[in-house]
This record gives C-alpha cells, sequence and structure tokens, in this order.
C-alpha cells in the first residue's frame, strides 16, 4: 500500500503557505502597503515584522513546487539550469534592459535593430527570461519591464549582473579542473577563475590590468554592498565602541584592529598571516574586530537563505580559493592564528548579512 507521507506534507506545506501569506497580508494592510507584485514600480521589500512569515512561505513554496516536480530530472535542471545564465548575459551583455522604457515597451525587432542580435535570437533569449519574471510580454513581440528588469536598466546593476554571468559563471565552469589540477590548494592563482582565463595570476591582478572588466567588479560591488542588510549601521548600532576607549592614529600600540567583509576573499593560510601581522601592536585587551559572513550550521536558518549562502561560498571556491565561514570556523581560524586571541563575543544582527565575531588579546606581543 502506497504511503500517505507525501500528501500529509503537502498539506501541511499548503496549510503554512496560506496562513504566512495572510500574515504577510495583515501587515501590509496595517501599514497601508500594497501586496507584492512584478510591475516594476512594486513594492521592494516587506516591513520587518513580515519576516518570520516570509521566510515560511519561501521555503514552504519551494518545497512544494519541488514536491509536485515530480521528474527529477527536471528537478535537478531547474535548480541549475545553465540556461538560466546564458539568457541573463545576453540580457547583461547588451545592455537590454536600458532599452525598454520606464513605464513603457519596446518591441523585439527594436531590439534587434541595437544589438547583432535577430530577431528571432532576441525573442528566444527574453522569452526564457520572461519566465524567471525579468521582463514581460505586454502583447505579442513586445517587451516591458517587471521589478527584476527595471534595476538592470541602472548601468551599476546591469553591471553587477554582467560579473556574474561572465566572470563568475565562466570561473564557475572550471572549479572541478582545479580541483583536480590543484587539489587541496589554497593559493588565489589556482582557481577556476585562473584557469578560465588561462593565467598564472590572481582575479586581483587579472582585473587590475584591465580597466573595463575592473570597472565592471566595482559597480558589482557597489552594487551588492547598497543592499540593505550590508549597511555598516549594522555594526555601528551592535557593538558597544564606546568600551574601546579613544581611538588613536599611533599604531604602534593598537586597541582595536577591524576587518569587515575582507577576511572571507582569502583562504585560511592567508588570513592567518594577515591576523599574526597584527599581534606587534597589540596591547593586552585589545580587540579584533571581525565583521563577515557568519556560515549557517546546515538548516539553522530558513533553506532559501541558506541556499544563497552556499553559493556565495562556491563563488569564493571559484575565484579566490576561499570559502565561507561557520561561527565555530572563525574561532578556530582566528584562535589558531596565536593563543592569545581568545573569542569574546559573537552578534548576528536581525536583518544583517553580516555578523561580528569580538576577539580579545590575552598574550604577548
Amino acid at each position: 500500500m502506497a504511503s500517505n507521507t507525501s500528501t500529509t506534507r503537502i498539506l501541511q506545506l499548503a496549510e503554512t503557505i496560506s496562513t504566512s501569506v495572510a500574515r504577510i497580508q495583515e501587515v501590509l494592510t496595517s501599514k497601508d502597503l500594497p501586496s507584492p507584485s512584478f510591475k516594476e514600480d512594486a513594492l521592494s521589500s516587506l516591513p520587518r515584522e513580515a519576516t518570520d512569515a516570509q521566510n515560511a512561505v519561501l521555503d514552504a513554496t519551494a518545497e512544494l513546487r519541488d514536491l509536485l516536480i515530480m521528474d527529477p530530472m527536471l528537478l535537478i535542471h531547474g535548480h541549475g539550469g545553465h540556461n538560466n545564465s546564458l539568457c541573463q548575459q545576453a540580457i547583461a551583455h547588451f545592455g537590454i534592459a536600458a532599452m525598454v522604457p520606464p513605464g513603457g515597451r519596446v518591441s523585439f525587432a527594436d531590439i534587434a535593430r541595437q544589438t547583432p542580435l535577430t530577431e528571432q535570437d532576441v525573442g528566444r533569449l527574453l522569452r526564457h527570461a520572461m519566465n524567471m519574471r525579468i521582463f514581460y510580454e505586454p502583447e505579442p513581440g513586445m517587451v516591458a519591464h517587471t521589478k527584476a528588469s527595471r534595476i538592470l536598466a541602472d548601468s551599476v546593476t546591469n553591471n553587477w549582473l554582467r560579473v556574474g554571468t561572465e566572470e563568475m559563471w565562466a570561473a564557475s565552469t572550471k572549479v572541478v579542473d582545479a580541483l583536480k589540477k590543484y587539489p587541496g590548494s589554497q593559493e588565489p592563482n589556482e582557481t577556476g577563475f585562473c584557469i578560465a582565463n588561462n593565467t598564472a595570476v590572481s582575479i586581483y591582478s587579472v582585473l587590475g590590468s584591465n580597466p573595463e572588466r575592473a570597472m565592471r567588479f566595482e559597480h558589482a560591488m557597489v552594487a551588492y554592498a547598497g543592499k540593505p542588510e550590508q549597511s555598516p549601521a549594522y555594526i555601528t548600532d551592535h557593538f558597544d565602541w564606546a568600551s574601546l576607549g579613544q581611538a588613536r592614529s599611533n599604531m604602534s600600540e593598537a586597541n582595536v584592529i577591524f576587518f569587515r567583509w575582507s577576511l572571507r576573499n582569502w583562504a585560511d593560510k592567508y588570513c592567518v598571516m594577515a591576523l599574526k601581522a597584527q599581534v606587534p601592536v597589540l596591547k593586552p585587551g585589545a580587540r579584533i574586530i571581525i565583521q563577515d559572513t557568519i556560515m549557517p550550521e546546515p538548516g539553522a536558518v530558513p533553506l532559501w537563505k541558506e541556499k544563497n549562502a552556499r553559493s556565495a561560498d562556491l563563488s569564493l571556491m571559484a575565484t579566490f580559493n576561499a570559502r565561507e565561514r561557520t561561527a565555530a570556523d572563525w574561532k578556530t581560524l582566528v584562535e589558531g592564528a596565536d593563543p592569545g586571541f581568545v573569542l569574546k563575543s559573537v552578534v548576528e544582527p536581525e536583518g544583517s548579512a553580516l555578523g561580528i565575531l569580538e576577539f580579545v588579546w590575552e598574550g604577548k606581543a
């Protein structure tokens, strides 16, 4: 007799979706805010009070979708389809979003005239993107913005996508080759990116020698750092800076050294070198403050957030031979650099993409 476990689960998920969506709508109504939509001027975020319900809906809808797809090959392809990157690369490379007027529409033929693409090519690429809610077709052969495509009309955000689909995607396709060629490597010039670019130098050197690529990468970082969860306010509001005393410019004796979102780009070997280099200027009781990603333990956060974190981790592998670190990893890394470093606190502010780790220096310089 067939088990009814799946049936029970899909009903549970449906109930979660129903009650959580009702909660979201309750919050929106109380604040006189519109419901989410794909329109180009749609709400860009939900109020903080709706966060728990939002997380529940996103995880439940994803699981329900995956359960009902049934075909395992389609399920695998749906989560990692290379053609998603293909159409996104075309959109970013040719600057197609900027060709569509805000609040207006443009034809496939008009876009084709501004690119090397044929009208048929434009339709095939954009209709695939439309299945991901990037653009929509208000009438046959016409293109208009959705919320997702509208942000790509900005050159900075478009360059973020271009870096993802040209630099990162190319690097990711060569990671397995790098793992075979350089097993266990922590060197920044032995990565998938290096193999993809046929170079023996790191991504920093490659971009530094090509101003156009460097500019695109800079724009990508600006776009990423501009997200609300990356706000510097989380470090100013969630750490007791007054406890450190007056700041000093004389680095012969330091009270505090602050690393913000920088060690993540380096393998453990180089992080240890950076940390050891601080020891000569540390006075007893000095602090090392690290504001960086703290990789969640499996199942510790909503699945959609964990998926994003693990995707970022693989991007670091592909480009820098670096990695994201759990709180335990950070403790092992820093205290392993010198036994004089002792972890005092870990703070993960609600809404922030970065955690704050405070280490106290109890050793001897």
